[in-house]
């Protein structure tokens, strides 16, 4: 059983500790949410809805408790792989910490939670706070 967990350890990657902390302490985290430009009117409007969840890639994301889920990530790089059009940047969410699923580690970090997100708590990369948030929450990476 212990070669079976290692080897998911390694295939998967183990959470980053920082935001392990965070995740199991705060009730908010900020995490990164690609997208394509012709979803953003409707997020600037509604906010992030999981009964609108779609991914470029075909895939959908659930959450273990079989809802639908949206996906999010601390890897910009990687939030980027989801991002049509002239969007030069990821968004950045703040995510409710409760239910908030660990899918996997390594250079993806990906997170995945069953809540709508509020327009309030979804910041665009030309709001001035981005680069703020970016530079104050030291776990967001922009390197795969």
């Amino acid at each position: 059983m212990k070669i079976v967990d290692n080897f998911l350890k390694r295939l998967h990657g183990e959470e980053d500790p920082i935001v392990k902390q965070i995740r199991n302490s705060k009730k908010f985290i900020w995490l990164y949410h690609g997208t394509k430009e012709e979803f953003l009117d409707d997020i600037r409007k509604n906010g992030l809805k999981v009964d609108k969840m779609g991914t470029n890639m075909g895939a959908i994301s659930y959450h273990p408790s079989k809802k639908q889920a949206l996906s999010y990530t601390t890897n910009k790089m990687y939030a980027m792989t989801y991002t049509r059009g002239n969007i030069k940047e990821p968004l950045l969410v703040l995510v409710p910490t409760k239910d908030l699923f660990f899918g996997t580690g390594g250079r993806f970090n990906e997170y995945i939670s069953t809540y709508n997100i509020s327009k309030q708590n979804i910041i665009f990369p030309d709001d001035l706070k981005y680069k703020k948030i970016e530079k104050d929450n030291k776990y967001l990476m922009d390197k795969i």
